[in-house]
């Protein structure tokens, strides 16, 4: 249902640096807590950069683990 919070995951940031060709900082991140009732570890890295509008644009990759193995990216 529109709205249903369906997870709650709460984590530390690994890593960051700031890309020296552009500006742009990416970061790392590593979290644990439940997606639909179901423990999951998540690991995710996302990079951010301002445009000439000044608004921010930013892209990331990253999976989510169950105890039992299974895998979703």
């Amino acid at each position: 249902m529109l709205g249903e919070i369906i997870g709650e995951l709460k984590g530390k940031v690994t890593g960051q640096r700031v890309a020296s060709s552009e500006v742009r900082i990416e970061t790392s991140v590593q979290e644990t807590g439940k997606l639909l009732g179901v423990e999951v570890n998540q690991t995710v890295t996302f990079w951010v950069e301002a445009r000439k509008n000044g608004l921010p644009y930013g892209e990331g990759l990253g999976n989510i683990m169950t105890r039992d193995g299974e895998m979703a990216t």
